[in-house]
């Protein structure tokens, strides 16, 4: 690779002084093309985004097999995802600035609740409980997620897509300061328009969380293996509980975003762990989120 400069290395690192670790990778849509990670590094980096954003992180070159080309433009790359657990070391020693990724570490996802009947957001009866409205006649009700578990949208009731998506999100039982958080942040994100899309080449963009990369590929991915519309709000609420709630919940931190009953934090929260975004406008996200809890709070 190009950007990768042995003699940057210093001979004092040089075979006896190596030093290993274990992470997780948090991006592999490498602006460059030309596989590198963006890996969160247990004991170095901590998962705190506000002291080490993403964008801090170091990027890692992982090791091809010498059956790949090995020359820029020619061979396959990794094929890591986000949240695959990986081992490496550093190639300047205590600097840690140079990680190399040697191969990913097998690891069991904890079976999701909808798998065991029990105990899931979604409740044990694998569908979501819905609200005392009108019934939406276009709801994608029965569309079965990845875990196998049913996420019924017929809770997405209401005049706007606003108060829908804040509706829907009091069924999968999220508090209203909860669901008025993620609503907030959505609004500012994209305006709620499931028919957003756009970007360059590499940072295309979909939907009312602007999912990029292999967020924007995963979303479609399920929509199409379930035969369902991906540009309309119904499916992307169904993939957003799915995938916040449930299939990343570690990685984006839903635990956390759970046990918070504060609206300001709940907002920084989802935006820095699954939206991912520069916080500069944090207090724009903030006070909309008030507003929707203000305007459709009904509790």
């Amino acid at each position: 690779m190009d950007n990768f400069k042995p003699r940057a290395i210093q001979s004092e690192y040089y075979g006896d002084n190596w030093r290993w670790w274990v992470g997780v990778v948090v991006n592999n849509n490498d602006p460059l093309q030309s596989g590198r990670l963006r890996v969160r590094i247990f004991g170095v980096h901590s998962e705190d985004l506000t002291l080490v954003p993403e964008e801090s992180l170091p990027w890692a070159i992982p090791i091809i097999p010498t059956t790949e080309d090995g020359v820029s433009g020619l061979g396959r790359s990794s094929k890591l995802k986000p949240g695959a657990m990986v081992m490496g070391y550093f190639l300047d020693g205590t600097q840690s600035q140079m990680p190399i990724i040697i191969g990913s570490v097998p690891r069991f996802a904890e079976p999701a609740p909808g798998q065991l009947g029990i105990g899931s957001r979604f409740g044990s009866s694998s569908t979501a409980p819905t609200l005392n409205a009108p019934r939406n006649q276009n709801t994608n009700e029965g569309a079965q997620s990845a875990q196998g578990q049913f996420v019924s949208t017929a809770g997405a009731v209401g005049a706007n897509n606003t108060e829908k998506t804040f509706n829907f999100l009091l069924t999968t039982r999220l508090s209203p300061i909860q669901a008025a958080a993620i609503v907030g942040n959505l609004l500012v994100t994209s305006k709620l328009d499931p028919t957003l899309a756009g970007g360059a080449q590499a940072e295309q963009y979909i939907g009312i969380a602007k999912w990029t990369g292999i967020n924007r590929d995963t979303y479609l991915d399920f929509a199409n293996q379930r035969g369902l519309d991906s540009r309309i709000l119904e499916t992307q609420l169904q993939y957003l509980a799915y995938d916040f709630m449930e299939a990343q919940a570690r990685l984006y931190q839903f635990t956390k975003f759970s046990t918070t009953n504060n609206l300001s934090k709940a907002t920084e929260i989802f935006l820095n762990y699954y939206l991912r975004k520069p916080s500069t406008d944090l207090a724009k996200r903030i006070s909309v989120a008030k507003d929707v809890h203000e305007a459709y709070n009904r509790a």
